[in-house]
């Protein structure tokens, strides 16, 4: 297991710092990841083939459930200061074009999609993208690159 650390774990942070935004945070999953791994690393039956796909999954779960646990806690702002220099109008905009943006991602193909959106929520390199679907870092950046302009001419157009 010390060798799949070794190999993989910087991967899987990048990954979970490019979700969280949090380098805390992403170390903490990481290591909860990790653990999870050696827990059940019988399941894998040795199939070095599928470490980091299987380990991707575990680190995928782990967010969503450090998601649903602060879900149920209330944020309560520290600093009333940010309550009155926070423009609603300006959130609005921003969640608009996100929201477009989101709808064009959405309508991309399968794989075109899992490429965006593991490049722009994630600080995976293509080479690591590439790896983590089985393929290689020229096939990442190509497929990233096709999608990304397609994205700027459905955005341009409306």
């Amino acid at each position: 297991m010390d060798e799949i650390y070794s190999k993989y774990s910087s991967i899987i942070y990048k990954y979970l710092l490019g979700l969280s935004k949090n380098k805390e945070l992403a170390e903490e999953l990481m290591q909860e990841t990790f653990y999870s791994a050696i827990l059940h690393y019988d399941k894998l039956k040795n199939d070095n083939d599928k470490i980091l796909n299987w380990l991707y999954i575990i680190a995928k779960n782990k967010w969503k459930d450090y998601l649903k646990k602060k879900s149920k806690i209330k944020q309560i702002p520290l600093d009333e200061n940010l309550i009155e220099e926070y423009s609603y109008e300006n959130e609005v905009e921003l969640n608009d074009e996100k929201k477009r943006l989101y709808e064009k991602i959405n309508k991309l193909n399968p794989i075109s999609k899992k490429v965006i959106l593991m490049k722009i929520n994630t600080e995976l390199t293509f080479k690591e993208i590439g790896e983590i679907l089985g393929k290689n870092e020229s096939w990442a950046k190509t497929i990233y690159y096709r999608a990304n302009n397609k994205l700027r001419e459905e955005m341009k157009d409306g």
